[in-house]
């Protein structure tokens, strides 16, 4: 795995993130903002505040040159106990490397040394090859109650109990 680079994400890499996710989305029939007042992807316009300074982590996946940005994955907290799962997206150019496991394994590790006991995730059932992968590391589909409000481009919730 020599050609690639796992590290800490900067502020700067939030756009570099946006633009990794856009085409995605668009492939899957997914839509970046889903109403005039979404707010979902806010977390990426500083993830030095979002996330480093909240208890949580944002890495990138780049190529050695480390500036074509190919993969990403957040720990977002959630709670004391439970954290989030984001933004994991990685270039359809670059899967069946193993990356995407590197970046799951990443993100559930850091999550663990970080004290989570719980990570949950939104995803849409659109984006199968994900939700395989998750389904494959242990995270169950969560019955979605009423105070739980997924985001505008999500239609389901998985856990993983980290402990």
């Amino acid at each position: 795995m020599s050609k690639f680079n796992l590290r800490d994400a900067k502020n700067e890499d939030g756009k570099k993130v946006y633009e990794l996710m856009t085409p995605i989305l668009i492939k899957y029939g997914l839509k970046q903002i889903q109403k005039e007042d979404d707010a979902i992807d806010t977390d990426l316009d500083n993830l030095e505040e979002n996330y480093f300074k909240r208890d949580g982590h944002f890495y990138v996946l780049t190529r050695d040159d480390n500036t074509e940005v190919i993969g990403s994955v957040g720990v977002y907290k959630i709670s004391d106990t439970m954290c989030e799962l984001r933004k994991m997206y990685l270039d359809e150019n670059f899967r069946g490397l193993g990356l995407g496991k590197l970046l799951l394994e990443s993100a559930i590790s850091k999550a663990k040394d970080l004290g989570y006991k719980e990570m949950e995730l939104e995803t849409h059932t659109a984006l199968k090859e994900a939700t395989q992968l998750y389904l494959k590391y242990g995270f169950v589909k969560t019955d979605i109650g009423k105070n739980h409000q997924l985001c505008s481009r999500c239609d389901q919730c998985l856990t993983l109990r980290l402990d």
